[in-house]
């Protein structure tokens, strides 16, 4: 386990059940599947730190917290990140988001995430899944196609969002994709969409506030 001090990276390398080193800012706990981490937020709501998913990992944002912003989240490929709201208010936020190859974002507790600056160092997929709000406010570089699954809502409110043009965004039944803020979305992103939305979007393509304006082509 490694955590330098003043916003160096956090890295855990460690089985499952070991204990833990000790504890500074940031509480990391193996949980009872191997190789999955819980990483508990501290008595601080921003914090320059570096976050490092080195496997199928949870953060749960503290009850005490109205949210937590940290700076760089990087994500090896094929990994999951699981984000969790105990009680469905906490957000949390990246500064910037780098994607190691394909990578999933899930949501319980309706959580709302905010990626900012999505870069990749191989071409990479992004997937929401859950039930939670996520947010990209930036415009991206990722190259893959982008999924939203069943009960998840991401919200666009900048061009280039939903990354290069190269890679599709496919909205799966009950899953919801939102513009607003008076967007124009003039690249092409291809869009394929499927049913009505969830229980906190009504439609699967939704202009959200705002004179939004989308140019890609809708299936």
């Amino acid at each position: 386990y490694y955590e330098s001090s003043g916003g160096g990276n956090m890295e855990a390398r460690f089985a499952a059940g070991n204990a833990i080193p000790y504890t500074s800012q940031t509480i990391i706990n193996p949980t009872s599947q191997a190789g999955v981490w819980t990483i508990q937020s501290v008595a601080t709501g921003s914090l320059p730190n570096n976050v490092r998913v080195l496997d199928n990992s949870t953060i749960i944002v503290g009850v005490t917290l109205p949210g937590v912003n940290l700076n760089q989240l990087t994500v090896e490929s094929g990994k999951t990140l699981l984000v969790h709201s105990p009680d469905t208010k906490q957000t949390l936020e990246f500064a910037t988001t780098v994607l190691n190859g394909n990578s999933t974002f899930n949501s319980t507790g309706s959580p709302v995430v905010t990626l900012r600056n999505i870069s990749q160092t191989a071409a990479a997929d992004l997937t929401f899944s859950g039930n939670g709000n996520f947010k990209l406010p930036t415009a991206n570089t990722y190259s893959g196609a982008t999924t939203i699954n069943n009960g998840v809502t991401v919200d666009v409110t900048a061009n280039n969002a939903l990354g290069a043009v190269a890679g599709s965004t496919n909205v799966q039944s009950g899953g919801s994709l939102r513009l607003s803020g008076g967007v124009i979305y003039s690249t092409l992103e291809p869009v394929t969409i499927n049913g009505t939305g969830n229980a906190t979007s009504d439609a699967a393509l939704l202009s959200l506030s705002g004179n939004n304006d989308f140019s890609g082509p809708i299936t």
